[in-house]
């Protein structure tokens, strides 16, 4: 077994595909202790489609990724990215609401996209 250390240069939002109707486009992940996680899942899709990228051969990708809807597995096993620190928070943070937690690492921004002709674009 190997450890990845992930190092964030800028912002990350590795969304969980959850929405809150105006409020929130697209939310972050979190676990029940409200902090910010980044799933396996996604991580294998990125490698996978750096694989891609590079010109692996896709019967080769498929061994290591599996094929989605197929009984067998690829030979890539992958966990959660949690923070380094994370047994620690999650002692620290005892007493506290998810939410307040999950406010604690993340932020919420705003866009509003601009036409050529210089007005708000419909829908952002």
């Amino acid at each position: 077994m190997y450890r990845l250390r992930i190092e964030l240069m800028s912002d990350l939002c590795a969304a969980s595909g959850d929405g809150y109707a105006s409020i929130i486009d697209t939310d972050v992940v979190t676990d029940q202790h409200g902090i910010p996680f980044i799933p396996a899942r996604r991580l294998k899709g990125c490698l996978r489609e750096a694989a891609r990228y590079i010109n692996i051969d896709e019967k080769v990708i498929n061994s290591i990724f599996g094929v989605t809807k197929d009984v067998r597995a690829g030979s890539l096993r992958l966990g959660d990215a949690i923070l380094e620190e994370h047994s620690q928070l999650v002692t620290q943070i005892n007493g506290f609401s998810a939410k307040y937690v999950t406010e604690l690492f993340t932020n919420n921004s705003a866009c509003t996209a601009i036409g050529a002709d210089g007005s708000v674009m419909e829908n952002t």
